[in-house]
């Protein structure tokens, strides 16, 4: 976008210097024809008063210049008037696409016995200014409307269609772009719909073969605790000597071994249940500022034709624009997945956002009418491949809110849940500047 704009800038000028050379140009070729129509009329008069009868031959004298002077330097005709012959009517009849120059000829007694009169052909450089000009200015004009014509139609949706693939690549959930009247980038939108599409099923496939593994892996743990927590109560019945009155050093020591190993067989289950999932969903927060507004910008870009098309109203109502310090795309994909959801599970009816400031941080809130879920499940909303009552009929895998969340606690932020009667409300609280955590 820079560039391009750059480019017009630079172009312009070169333009607008191109125009100045073409008027200079013309201005010393005028004035170049001028001195010369001077130079050839003030030799002729100075010949015709030192030899008042000689004959005036336009033959004689275009040979006499030819070679010296450019032919249009040369007039069209020369006439002798004397005073009595010189009228205003003759000089009101001079042809209009002539110029005429008189230069008087005197007489013995220095008094004006009559006027040699040059016409030449008349080159209206006013004229041929203003057309050149004119050309200029049109040239101009053209290429601009040109340039505009593509800077709306290809450079400014290209700009906004190359983020696509960046979001793509952040694993983002973006709607499938909608083709422009002019159908420049048919292929390209198509392209990156089939691509988006093929990328949405592929991670439906991955988050369901990574439930299977969390499925696996908890049964496996599970099933793992029990055996171990037999061996550490067969271990204290050992150091206790339930089973022999008489105790012996040994039997204790190898007893307290049982117990460390089966100690060591329990940390290593309750640390694999704990990071089984979290690993899978570990981000780098890239904490950079902006303005609020630019997340409801890029809100209403991506949702605004998706809401439209299923007649489902939206409001979001801002009534500052602080600045945050924080990872932009992270709220972003926040937001996007708890809109999504809003769009999913509500009934259609509205969908009121909020984005507000307050004394310990900047507040999303998320607002839809639809089917709920019951108070009693509130507690297990976060958690991973959890689904409420409420989505048995919808897609999904229950890994959108747990994720959501995991990312708001690495941004010092959290999510919390409101239920009323037929009202769902998810917020999302960020603190205005990222501080990490010692």
């Amino acid at each position: 976008m820079k560039s391009f704009k750059r480019i017009i800038i630079l172009f312009v000028s070169t333009f607008l210097l191109i125009a100045l050379a073409a008027n200079l140009i013309l201005a010393v070729s005028k004035n170049q024809s001028d001195n010369e129509k001077n130079l050839v009329m003030n030799r002729i008069w100075q010949e015709y008063k030192s030899d008042p009868g000689m004959p005036i031959s336009l033959e004689a004298i275009q040979t006499q210049y030819k070679g010296v002077v450019k032919k249009n330097s040369l007039p069209q005709s020369i006439v002798f008037y004397s005073v009595d012959q010189l009228e205003l009517k003759a000089l009101h009849n001079s042809k209009e696409n002539l110029q005429t120059y008189f230069f008087p000829v005197m007489d013995v007694n220095d008094e004006v016995r009559g006027f040699l009169i040059f016409e030449y052909k008349n080159y209206s450089y006013k004229k041929l200014l203003a057309i050149t000009n004119l050309v200029l200015l049109a040239v101009l004009v053209f290429i601009l409307c040109c340039a505009l014509y593509i800077y709306k139609n290809i450079i400014k949706p290209f700009e906004e269609l190359s983020e696509y693939p960046e979001r793509l690549s952040r694993g983002q959930k973006i709607q499938n772009l909608t083709e422009s009247k002019n159908k420049f980038f048919g292929k390209y939108i198509w392209g990156m719909n089939m691509l988006n599409d093929v990328l949405e099923n592929e991670r439906k496939k991955n988050l369901k073969l990574i439930k299977d593994k969390l499925v696996l892996t908890s049964a496996f743990a599970h099933g793992i605790k029990t055996p171990v927590t037999n061996i550490k109560l067969y271990s204290n019945a050992i150091q206790s000597g339930l089973y022999n009155q008489k105790e012996n050093d040994k039997t204790i020591e190898i007893a307290n071994k049982i117990e460390k190993n089966a100690d060591d067989i329990q940390n290593l289950v309750t640390s694999l249940l704990d990071t089984s999932t979290k690993s899978i969903f570990e981000i780098v927060p890239q904490i950079s500022s902006f303005y609020l507004k630019e997340i409801k910008e890029v809100i209403v870009k991506e949702f605004d034709n998706t809401l439209k098309m299923k007649k489902i109203p939206y409001e979001i109502s801002m009534n500052e624009n602080p600045i945050l310090t924080s990872d932009k795309n992270a709220v972003i994909k926040i937001l996007f997945q708890l809109l999504d959801n809003a769009i999913k599970y509500g009934d259609g009816s509205g969908i009121n956002m909020k984005f507000e400031r307050q004394s310990d941080g900047i507040y999303f809130s998320i607002k839809n009418k639809g089917s709920t879920i019951q108070q009693k499940e509130i507690p297990y909303i976060f958690n991973s491949f959890w689904r409420g009552s409420n989505a048995s009929k919808t897609e999904g895998q229950g890994i959108g809110l747990y994720e959501a969340k995991l990312t708001a606690k690495k941004l010092c932020g959290d999510l919390f849940v409101n239920i009323t009667e037929n009202e769902f409300e998810i917020v999302l609280m960020l603190p205005e500047i990222y501080e990490e955590a010692e």
